[in-house]
């Protein structure tokens, strides 16, 4: 099941979990690249944070490369997200707060408005983030029985691989990228008896990568759905 829409909302990605139950499918958990509100939507579900998306938020406040003692320490801390268990990160985590916190607090003054801002803006944003989002970091090693991925990564790669294919023929018009896109989809395999273990020990569900040529795909037939008034 697919939609072509105009634009990515909460609402939508609830519509499509609910038709997907309405089929008959079981979703007790879901797994978000860190979108505002959608934790809201549902519940009465499970719901993890990609720990991955969480690096990348982090990266960008303190960049690949910190200056400060503070960041640095901070960057290695969130390195270790998706390699450590729950309470060694929170461990790390609250030593790191406690550590910096006279200089997360810091101020500058300026001599014109006489107003004062935080000093270290961007590390108190990627502080910040990390305290909202922690809660939801580790429900995969809550509930470790239910099998829960701890990132998007699976399901992104395909997605990436489906990028690069427009990308390289950006010249199509819509109609035509739309049956690439649902070639593409429809050879996409979800296997859900392949669990394979990944590096921090969580299990995942493994996906059947699609491997057939831009002449392969284009022939599908599928039938297009519309939402939202998008047109092809």
């Amino acid at each position: 099941m697919w939609y072509f829409v105009k634009n990515e909302t909460n609402a939508l990605y609830a519509q499509g979990i609910a038709e997907l139950e309405g089929m008959g499918y079981e979703i007790p958990a879901v797994v978000f690249d860190g979108r505002k509100g959608l934790p809201g939507m549902f519940p009465d579900k499970k719901v993890q944070l990609c720990q991955f998306h969480q690096q990348k938020t982090v990266r960008k406040y303190i960049t690949k490369h910190p200056k400060t003692e503070a960041a640095m320490e901070l960057k290695e801390i969130v390195s270790l997200l998706t390699k450590t268990d729950k309470e060694s990160f929170e461990g790390m985590f609250s030593e790191w707060c406690v550590k910096w916190d006279g200089y997360l607090r810091e101020r500058t003054t300026d001599p014109e408005t006489g107003r004062s801002h935080y000093t270290h803006k961007r590390l108190r944003s990627a502080y910040l983030s990390i305290k909202r989002n922690l809660p939801l970091f580790f429900t995969w090693y809550d509930n470790i029985e239910m099998g829960i991925p701890n990132t998007t990564n699976l399901i992104d790669g395909h997605f990436s691989q489906l990028k690069r294919m427009l990308r390289n023929h950006n010249g199509m018009k819509r109609k035509r990228r739309n049956k690439l896109v649902i070639g593409f989809l429809r050879h996409l395999r979800v296997l859900p008896n392949e669990r394979k273990a990944v590096s921090d020990g969580s299990p995942f569900i493994g996906i059947k990568p699609c491997r057939l040529s831009l002449e392969e795909l284009l022939p599908s037939r599928a039938p297009l759905r519309f939402i939202d008034g998008a047109k092809v």
